[in-house]
């Protein structure tokens, strides 16, 4: 089981094909641990829409007097799953950036354990859940499903103009090694063909609340 990353020190345009390295996932976590809190560079895992990553969430301004209400957002995405697809999500890591350097309040990374699946497919997962639960649009963030992904992995420091000591992701449940979102070893592919199709989920809905979707 390898993990691509990408090493960034001071800006995003190192975000190139070139620095792109591949080592297994105990070398990973090594370099994680060596990198924990750095002010010198950051690591970040590369998600590509053709390989199987673990199924994740990243949640975002939520308000610091108000920090159950991340659990109710997982609880809420977790029955929904189950639900609506027989997903049955359990076990997961849940990471806390207490100073995000692009938006106010708390921000959460959420990575369940035992399922796979492709990006796209975790897209219009995302997409659709939010149509049904409008309530939770202004948390979630949908960008970190595109076809090509950098997502900072834990204790690393977010890259920033000025880099602010405090703007990492530290572990509040699950290991290191559980965080990696391209290490799916022991987990189960999860695979739908309505949601394998590329679409586009607006947010409307029609005379009988059932949400409206536009196909490209």
């Amino acid at each position: 089981m390898s993990v691509k990353f990408v090493n960034i020190q001071k800006s995003y345009q190192e975000n190139i094909l070139s620095n792109y390295v591949s080592v297994t996932v105990e070398e990973y976590i090594k370099l994680i641990n060596i990198n924990k809190c750095s002010m010198q560079y950051t690591l970040y895992e590369v998600l590509e829409e053709n390989r199987a990553i673990k199924i994740y969430m990243d949640v975002e301004n939520i308000p610091y007097k108000d920090t159950q209400k991340i659990y109710t957002i997982i609880d809420t995405f977790k029955n929904y799953c189950k639900e609506k697809y027989d997903l049955e999500l359990t076990d997961y890591v849940l990471t806390q950036n207490n100073s995000s350097g692009t938006h106010p309040g708390l921000s959460y990374h959420v990575i369940f354990k035992y399922y796979n699946t492709y990006i796209y497919i975790l897209r219009n997962l995302m997409e659709n859940f939010i149509v049904e639960n409008p309530e939770l649009d202004k948390y979630i963030d949908c960008s970190v499903y595109s076809s090509l992904r950098l997502f900072k992995s834990v204790y690393q420091i977010g890259t920033t103009e000025v880099k602010d000591p405090n703007n990492y992701h530290n572990l509040i449940i699950g290991t290191v090694e559980d965080s990696i979102i391209q290490n799916i070893k022991d987990t189960k592919e999860f695979f739908k063909e309505e949601l394998s199709h590329k679409h586009i989920a607006v947010k409307l809905f029609d005379e009988n609340d059932n949400p409206i979707y536009l196909t490209k």
